[in-house]
């Protein structure tokens, strides 16, 4: 069977910035890898195909 899985990602950092726009685009700037914490926070999976050996299995 084929699966389509999902999963939602919360990263956090924290940043050094003397207003919001500044902190916004000081995050924006860092890959993912550099940020502090990532969480998933939700995660999806849904059948794509039906199983020859059990048509069931999809629906």
């Amino acid at each position: 069977m084929k699966f389509l899985v999902s999963h939602e990602v919360l990263y956090r950092t924290t940043v050094e910035a003397s207003n919001e726009k500044e902190a916004a685009d000081a995050a924006e700037d860092l890959p993912y890898e550099e940020w502090d914490s990532s969480t998933t926070t939700r995660e999806d999976v849904v059948p794509l195909e039906e199983s020859p050996l059990n048509p069931m299995a999809g629906g």
